[in-house]
């Protein structure tokens, strides 16, 4: 990503076969694309979920969640899209925080 930042994205297709495998490609692709572009995390995931909601059929869907690391800061931003929230443990404590 521009500014010296690492994305990971991890999604979910609803559906099997040849489908929801396409989607998932789609996804893959615009992911990358709006990710590379963007360098704001809101507006890229606006970005792609306004060309999923374009391409995709109204009967599947897709829940996403994606970590944005600044390798210099190694800080995150963290965004989900319909995936439970996200689970915390810092270190070797045992106490396990929800990301809301």
């Amino acid at each position: 990503m521009p500014g010296n930042r690492l994305a990971v994205a991890v999604g979910d297709v609803a559906g099997k076969g040849v489908a929801a495998a396409l989607l998932m490609a789609q996804l893959s692709a615009f992911t990358r694309f709006c990710f590379a572009g963007e360098p704001d995390v809101k507006k890229a995931l606006s970005g792609l979920n306004a060309v999923l909601s374009r391409t995709a059929s109204s009967d599947r869907f897709v829940t996403f969640v994606a970590a944005v690391i600044d390798l210099g800061t190694f800080s995150a931003t963290l965004v989900n899209a319909g995936h439970p929230p996200l689970l915390c443990r810092r270190g070797n404590r045992c106490d396990i925080e929800e990301l809301g």
